[in-house]
């Protein structure tokens, strides 16, 4: 199984508002995001849940949001809405809107990649020094 950022995507829009919680992985269908992916408290993250930590764990924030708890791990702390990013109204919507924040970095990423591979870098340098 390919877990991408499209894939978290696709699966996170699938669930229902009414089937996120925060503060605790969930039961009986209501779950955080770490709960969708068949986390379980106190034990180890599934592969899917570890594949969501590192996608999060390219995130940059600036801070939690005043008064919260300390945020060790990033997917709970936008999930439960600590991180003054992510103020979206449901965990879901937070999740997804950071997930769309990753799947845009992503994609810059890529696009230098590409611009560097294929020599139109020189190009762009070029067209700007003839302006």
């Amino acid at each position: 199984m390919n877990y991408d950022v499209d894939h978290f995507i696709k699966k996170f829009e699938a669930i229902h508002e009414s089937n996120w919680c925060t503060r605790r992985f969930g039961s009986n269908g209501v779950h955080c995001a770490y709960g969708h992916c068949d986390a379980e408290l106190g034990c180890w993250l599934s592969v899917e849940a570890r594949a969501l930590k590192t996608l999060f764990d390219t995130l940059t924030v600036s801070d939690k949001v005043d008064g919260s708890e300390l945020i060790i791990e990033l997917v709970p702390g936008v999930n439960d809405g600590f991180v003054k990013e992510y103020q979206q109204p449901t965990p879901k919507q937070r999740i997804l809107a950071a997930l769309y924040d990753i799947k845009s970095s992503i994609s810059a990423i890529e696009e230098a990649k590409e611009i560097v591979n294929t020599g139109k870098h020189a190009k762009l340098i070029l067209h700007t020094i003839r302006r």
